[in-house]
């Protein structure tokens, strides 16, 4: 679970703050790879590493939204459906956290981010991609399949 204290203005002008929780089981992470056959540890790793900043604009906005719902008080549920998924991504908070990300922040804020919202055992490997890309950057594959170098 990864919790971000967000501040935001909302839709009528005021300023807000906002904790807003993250989340992927193994079982939901499967089900988001095999329902977007782009992603995997490889092709996440490549995007962070080549700093491509429109297709990791993309794929960040997708995890961030399947990721993204409410953890009940006691800590016992995270909740995600329909109705909460379609209210945070119309939200003033999602587009304040977009460009915190990616506008204000830099390539390790992205990569942390996605770290953090992982199963460790994903998050393990796809850190370990990640260093591997940056170090041969001649070898990165960007998500269309073209060689990098």
């Amino acid at each position: 679970m990864f919790k971000i204290k967000q501040k935001y203005e909302d839709f009528d002008g005021h300023e807000r703050e906002e904790e807003l929780y993250f989340n992927f089981t193994e079982p939901q992470l499967r089900n988001f790879l095999d329902n977007n056959p782009s992603f995997s540890e490889k092709s996440l790793a490549n995007l962070i590493a080549t700093k491509d900043n429109l297709q990791m604009l993309e794929a960040l906005q997708a995890l961030i939204i399947a990721a993204y719902g409410e953890k009940s008080e006691d800590g016992k549920v995270f909740k995600k459906n329909k109705e909460i998924t379609e209210n945070f991504a119309c939200s003033a908070a999602f587009a304040q956290l977009m460009d915190d990300i990616m506008y204000k922040g830099d390539v390790n804020t992205v990569k942390d981010f996605m770290i953090n919202i992982f199963p460790a055992k994903f998050a393990s490997t796809i850190a370990g991609e990640i260093a591997k890309a940056e170090a041969n950057p001649e070898l990165i594959e960007k998500v269309t399949g073209e060689v990098v170098g």
